[in-house]
């Protein structure tokens, strides 16, 4: 009974500095020397609270990831480091790219040059977009562009 007590107090001491995923929580517990069966209930009861709700995490993380302007891929990446499904409810699509690029080379002259080109399709990749939405945006941002 004192090992459960226990492990339910860790649970909520973790839980009550951020939201986590039902994953990360077991990783913790077990971590902590919990065994199996006990971090299985505790994963339950801490469930029965809605101390923990993985589809609302996933929502919340996909809101904010999406706001900051973050691709698919970076956002499908921060849902697996968490334990998540990585299955995305509204991609950021190739017009998040292209508000992107906006936003950061607008002030900047670029030209149509192919070291120009690289650099934003560089930028674009590290910000976790797909190929299609690079090109697409790419397009639309050095078509629209006043040279």
């Amino acid at each position: 009974m004192k090992e459960q007590r226990s492990a339910w107090e860790t649970a909520l001491k973790w839980l009550e500095r951020a939201d986590r995923s039902e994953a990360e929580l077991s990783k913790y517990l077990a971590s902590k020397g919990y065994s199996e069966a006990k971090v299985h209930e505790v994963i339950v009861k801490v469930k029965n609270f809605n101390y923990i709700n993985d589809q609302n995490l996933k929502s919340r993380l996909e809101n904010t990831l999406s706001s900051q302007l973050a691709g698919p891929l970076k956002i499908q990446e921060h849902f697996t480091k968490r334990g998540l499904d990585a299955e995305l409810e509204s991609p950021p699509g190739s017009h998040q790219a292209l508000q992107l690029l906006r936003k950061k080379y607008m002030s900047i002259q670029l030209t149509q040059n192919p070291k120009d080109i690289a650099r934003v399709a560089r930028f674009l990749a590290a910000k976790g977009y797909t190929e299609e939405d690079i090109e697409q945006a790419i397009q639309t941002f050095f078509s629209q562009t006043d040279w």
